[in-house]
């Protein structure tokens, strides 16, 4: 087993800890911004009734609101999984398949910093999620 030398080490840590501050502004901005979540629909339309506006219009602003939750929660996922990774640094098991043991190998890595399994056990469970849906 080859292991990762300290210059790529430094380096993908270096990539976790910036996608994590892009990924911690993002979320933050969206805060802010609030798109209207906290609202009703009826009060995200700033309209004073919502029998006079068309389904359509009511439809089209749940699937906004929808569609921002789904956002928030895969931002918030993938921030979990940003610090599970440099945590895993830390305690230098980084890069480290979880189920075989194997190194990930730094292309992976590079590709997909938050990798915690090799090419090979993560098509075999791409391969098994995939029967499960199937069943």
């Amino acid at each position: 087993m080859m292991l990762m030398k300290d210059y790529e080490i430094k380096y993908l840590k270096k990539k976790l800890l910036e996608e994590q501050q892009k990924v911690e502004s993002m979320l933050d901005e969206s805060k802010k911004n609030n798109f209207g979540v906290d609202d009703s629909i009826g009060n995200s339309i700033e309209e004073l009734s919502k029998y006079d506006n068309h389904p359509a219009d009511l439809g089209t602003e749940t699937f906004e609101q929808e569609k921002y939750v789904s956002l928030r929660n895969h931002q918030l996922e993938y921030l979990s999984d940003i610090r599970d990774a440099l945590q895993r640094m830390e305690r230098g098991s980084y890069g480290i398949c979880l189920y075989c043991g194997k190194e990930i190998g730094f292309e992976r890595l590079d590709a997909y910093p938050t990798a915690k399994l090799c090419i090979d056990c993560q098509k075999k469970e791409d391969e098994e999620q995939i029967d499960t849906n199937w069943a």
